[in-house]
């Protein structure tokens, strides 16, 4: 590609081929050219590898990374970020869509600010149908915080305070930070919860962050996925309670760190939203025998 792209986006694949196309043509059809695509495909076993080598011929700003087991989308970003070469880190789920001009606008804001990490605001498509009060529960989970926060209060301001939440496709990162982060990654499969994982170790590291409520430039299917379910089937409720794999790796991050003692009330107050999380899944959804 020649000089550092601005951004890379990085887009965990496994069996996406419902959705892939229209995620894959709204980051190909940004505004600002200037952009490097890595793909990881998670060992998919439907169509989505004939989709992303379709892409890759046409445009050479793919870059395709394949694992031939299934490792996650924890280590599915990991090893995009290893492989990124861009000035700024924007993860989008296969599933999902971008805005054509949000590359641009990020970019511009990101250097305006001059920050780590760059909340923008979310777009919302009730694609499982599910009920308004849902949506208006994922809205708020997705609001930015619109100021500015330095240091610590970056990582006490998600963990601590929440003044806004962990999700980490709604956020442009500097690749810096990225790097720095994912090395911590540590090489494990997380089945849920990876966004939680991944935003600890970013903003525990991060020097700063801003908000903006201005920009909706995310596309989020909410439905597309397990939320699609109205059903508990007893795979997705062990998948739920695997969310205890996170606590544990968040737990040994901090060990590592040597401020475990320091951040104690806040991985205590971590594990208890897991047991809610859990429970909760119980009064949005009826038990099924399968």
């Amino acid at each position: 590609m020649g000089a550092q792209p601005k951004v890379s986006v990085i887009i965990p694949v496994y069996n996406a081929e419902k959705y892939l196309r229209e995620c894959l043509d709204s980051v190909v059809g940004q505004t600002l050219w200037d952009i490097e695509i890595i793909c990881v495909d998670d060992n998919s076993t439907d169509t989505s590898p004939d989709i992303l080598k379709e892409y890759a011929q046409k445009d050479n700003r793919f870059t395709i990374i394949t694992n031939h087991e299934n490792k996650t989308a924890s280590q599915a970003r990991k090893m995009g970020v290893l492989n990124s070469c861009g000035e700024y880190i924007w993860f989008v789920d296969a599933d999902d869509m971008v805005k054509p001009e949000a590359c641009e606008k990020l970019v511009a804001l990101a250097a305006e600010k001059n920050v780590d990490i760059l909340q923008f605001n979310t777009e919302i498509i009730n694609t499982g149908k599910l009920s308004s009060d849902r949506v208006e529960s994922y809205r708020r989970f997705l609001k930015p915080y619109p100021k500015m926060l330095e240091k610590r209060s970056v990582f006490e301001g998600c963990f601590k305070d929440h003044l806004y939440q962990f999700t980490i496709w709604n956020k442009l990162f500097s690749a810096e930070l990225c790097k720095k982060a994912f090395a911590y990654v540590e090489d494990i499969p997380l089945p849920i919860a990876q966004d939680k994982y991944a935003f600890f170790l970013l903003s525990y590291f991060a020097t700063s962050y801003y908000g903006t409520t201005e920009h909706y430039l995310y596309q989020y299917r909410l439905g597309a996925g397990s939320t699609a379910k109205n059903f508990l089937t007893k795979e997705l409720h062990s998948r739920h309670c695997k969310m205890a794999w996170v606590e544990d790796a968040i737990e040994r991050f901090l060990i590592g760190q040597g401020v475990v003692k320091k951040y104690q009330s806040i991985l205590n107050e971590s594990r208890d939203q897991l047991l809610k999380s859990c429970v909760g899944e119980w009064n949005y959804r009826s038990l099924s025998g399968d």
